[in-house]
């Protein structure tokens, strides 16, 4: 009660968390089948990483695996589904990036050489290279985006882009990779 002896009213705020009980269809009906950018290992619209010590060949698994997926071959005995890939270089310069590319190729010739056209028009290349990209860092103490996500989304939209392999993650901020809640915000 306030002074004149009427009840206080407050704003009423949203609940910040939300739930739903479970569709019955969902117990009835096959789900619609998962789309993978290499079945079983890549999901579309979730995150897969390549993990391992500097110089074992990461760079080159995903480029090989950004030309496997914008021409629908096969990796690794797994099937790819065709599409743009994007590929966003951070650690090799143009040149080093254009070596890397020519060798891979000329490797595939009965794969590759009878469809470059469609591979250039599948591979889409983002040179950062030297340049800070950094998608979260800390500001004041806590973790902030920056807008170069926003930008690399309105890219890949722009362009059809289904897949994104940054090379290499780690320069995409300068957060601490030990504390869980700083990778977690990332």
């Amino acid at each position: 009660m306030n002074a004149n002896n009427t009840a206080a009213t407050f704003p009423v705020k949203p609940l910040l968390i939300s739930g739903e009980y479970l569709p019955i269809d969902w117990l009835q009906e096959e789900p619609p089948a998962l789309e993978f950018c290499i079945d079983p290992l890549a999901p579309i619209g979730g995150v897969t990483v390549v993990n391992a010590h500097g110089g074992t060949g990461k760079s080159l698994l995903a480029l090989k695996i950004a030309i496997h997926v914008a021409l629908g071959l096969d990796i690794l005995d797994a099937p790819t589904q065709v599409g743009k890939v994007a590929y966003l270089s951070l650690e090799d310069s143009k040149p080093v990036f254009r070596q890397r590319l020519y060798k891979i190729v000329q490797s595939m010739p009965n794969e590759v050489s009878t469809r470059l056209e469609e591979l250039t028009s599948r591979l889409f290349f983002i040179n950062r290279y030297g340049k800070q990209t950094f998608m979260m860092g800390i500001e004041s103490g806590n973790v902030v985006e920056s807008d170069y996500p926003a930008d690399l989304i309105s890219l890949l939209k722009e362009h059809s882009i289904k897949c994104l392999i940054i090379d290499t993650f780690v320069r995409t901020h300068s957060l601490n990779e030990n504390d869980n809640a700083q990778m977690g915000a990332l």
